[in-house]
C-alpha cells in the first residue's frame, strides 16, 4: 500500500518521541476487523461449567448457533476455549446440524452491516475466520452485494479518517481488492472535494513544520494532487 510523505513524516516524529521515552516504534500491519456481534450476548452458554462430554459439547454448539455465525474451525475453537476437549469439540461441530455454507453467508452479511468490503477482501476475511475458500466464496456470492456501492462506502470510510488525493484514494481501494472499475467508481462517487482535500492535507503538513509555498505544493503533488489542486490547497492553507 502506498504511503504519502505525510505518513512517513508522522512515523518519523513518532519514532523520535518513543525513543526519547525509552520505547521502540514498530510498524504494525492493519489487523482484520473484529467480527460484529450478532447478539447483545455473545459469551459462552450460561448454563454453568459443563462436563467435558460429547453430549454437553453438542448442547453448547447448538446454543452458540442461536447467536453466533461460525465456521467449523471457529466452532471448535469456541468449544475448546470453553473447556471441551478437541475430540468432543469436533464431534459437536460435526453433529450440530450447521450448514457451513449458510454460516459463511450469514457471517458475510454481518460484516457488510458494519464495514465495507470488496468481494476478494470479504472472502479473505471469512477465510481468516476459519471458513474454507469454497465456503467463503459461496457465502460472499450468496449476498448479491453491489461491489461498486461497497467501493463508494469504503472510500467514504477512508475519507472520514484521513485526507486523500484522487489517485491516493484509488490506490487504497485497489489494495483492498476492488478491481479497476470498482475502485474508479468508488472514488468518482464518494463525494470528495479534491481541492478541499488538498487544503486539509496542506494544513496537516503545516501543523508539523513550516513550508514555503513551493515546497508545500511539491509535497501535495507527491501525494497525488494535481498542480492546480496543490496550488489551491497551499494558498487556502495560508502559505
Amino acid at each position: 500500500m502506498k504511503k504519502t510523505h505525510l505518513s512517513v513524516l508522522l512515523a518519523a516524529i513518532l519514532a523520535l518521541f518513543l525513543v526519547g521515552c525509552g520505547g521502540k516504534a514498530e510498524p504494525s500491519a492493519p489487523s482484520a476487523p473484529e467480527a460484529p456481534e450478532t447478539s447483545s450476548e455473545t459469551s459462552a452458554p450460561s448454563s454453568g461449567k459443563a462436563e467435558d462430554t460429547p453430549e454437553e459439547a453438542l448442547a453448547a454448539a447448538t446454543d452458540y448457533l442461536t447467536f453466533m455465525h461460525l465456521s467449523r474451525e471457529g466452532m471448535i475453537e469456541e468449544l475448546t476455549n470453553y473447556g471441551f476437549s478437541r475430540e468432543n469439540a469436533e464431534y459437536a461441530a460435526d453433529n450440530c446440524g450447521a450448514d457451513w455454507n449458510e454460516q459463511a453467508g450469514l457471517k458475510a452479511d454481518d460484516y457488510l452491516g458494519h464495514f465495507a468490503f470488496s468481494h476478494d477482501g470479504l472472502v479473505k476475511q471469512l477465510e481468516h475466520d476459519g471458513f474454507s475458500h469454497e465456503e467463503a466464496v459461496y457465502g460472499v456470492d450468496s449476498l448479491g452485494a453491489d461491489w461498486n456501492e461497497q467501493a463508494v462506502r469504503k472510500a467514504q470510510e477512508y475519507l472520514e479518517g484521513d485526507t486523500f488525493s484522487y489517485d491516493g484514494l484509488l490506490d487504497y481501494l485497489l489494495d483492498d481488492g476492488f478491481d479497476d472499475e470498482q475502485a474508479a467508481y468508488g472514488v468518482d462517487n464518494c463525494g470528495a472535494d479534491w481541492n478541499e482535500q488538498a487544503k486539509l492535507a496542506a494544513e496537516s503538513y503545516l501543523s508539523f513544520m513550516d513550508y514555503t509555498h513551493e515546497d508545500l505544493v511539491e509535497e501535495l503533488e507527491y501525494d497525488g494532487f494535481t498542480h492546480e489542486q496543490a496550488e489551491y490547497g497551499a494558498t487556502a492553507a495560508g502559505v
